[in-house]
């Protein structure tokens, strides 16, 4: 009886509270989102070592923030009251049986996986099924958390050492190309696997998706633009090893080797970068502003 009456005052006192439903909502997820880093912890401590050591990943540190400034820029907490819905903790169910068959299977990116998985349950579970459906898109950009990729790079080597040495060619820098050795007058230069392309490619991705989203209403033209983007990506690391070799070469190793040559690729990149967002801008629909849920 005493515990019924304390239920009874807490729940008056929280609906007295604005957005009572809400802060008792985002209490339960953090609690539970903490249970799920303990409990996940070599998984998420693994994917974060990732982030920080491999040039390729350094995006990953940035899904989740995004992830939940997109949920947060919605405003659907205004209008709509989170609802506990039993679906999200099947996902977390199954997140955790993903998490036990990579841990089995000595398959990192499957544990990886089931980390991001169980947040997104974790969201699923808290705040409702009608919600989750209104952040989609967020729940969709965890993901970007997980580090994957990595099989492509014997690819990206391949196409770059090829490109490279066309351009090379084309330029006046006669260049013989074996595999992913390429010989100028100057020396050789291999394109190595932090040379692939892989992590402009995979930060072009998040990024062009994100303003995809936010600056376009219809498929056409958010697939249009990601596609332009994943080219640019391409074409901004052929064009980064052409740059280093030539200038390496011309300036008989003076130039090249030096920090310049991470410097030359970050220089490109951030050029790229600076156009895909300027475009964006230019080009957004005037309706592309979101929409906050009525109901859930």
């Amino acid at each position: 009886m005493v515990n019924a009456v304390k239920l009874n005052n807490i729940e008056k006192a929280a609906a007295l509270y604005p957005g009572g439903a809400w802060a008792r909502a985002n209490l339960a997820f953090v609690v539970i989102a903490i249970s799920l880093l303990m409990m996940l912890n070599d998984a998420f401590v693994s994917m974060a070592a990732i982030w920080l050591h491999s040039s390729a990943y350094h995006h990953g540190l940035f899904a989740a923030p995004i992830a939940f400034w997109l949920i947060w820029r919605r405003r659907d907490w205004r209008r709509a009251e989170p609802r506990r819905n039993l679906r999200g903790a099947l996902v977390i169910a199954a997140a955790f049986a993903l998490f036990v068959a990579g841990r089995f299977a000595s398959l990192s990116i499957v544990e990886h996986f089931a980390f991001a998985l169980a947040i997104a349950g974790a969201i699923i579970f808290v705040y409702g099924g009608a919600l989750a459906r209104q952040w989609g898109f967020a729940l969709a950009f965890l993901f970007f958390m997980v580090p994957f990729g990595e099989e492509a790079n014997p690819a990206l080597q391949s196409v770059t050492s090829h490109m490279a040495a066309a351009m090379l060619n084309a330029s006046g820098i006669e260049t013989a190309r074996d595999g992913l050795l390429l010989s100028t007058s100057n020396g050789r230069f291999e394109i190595a696997a932090s040379c692939s392309g892989l992590r402009f490619l995979l930060a072009s991705a998040m990024i062009s998706i994100l303003l995809a989203s936010l600056s376009f209403q219809t498929a056409r033209a958010r697939f249009g633009f990601i596609l332009s983007a994943l080219v640019a990506a391409f074409i901004a690391n052929w064009l980064r090893a052409y740059v280093i070799i030539a200038v390496t070469t011309l300036s008989d190793r003076r130039l090249g080797l030096g920090p310049e040559h991470v410097g030359i690729g970050w220089a490109i990149y951030a050029v790229m970068l600076l156009a895909l967002i300027v475009f964006a801008r230019r080009h957004a629909d005037p309706d592309a502003a979101p929409r906050a849920a009525n109901s859930v």
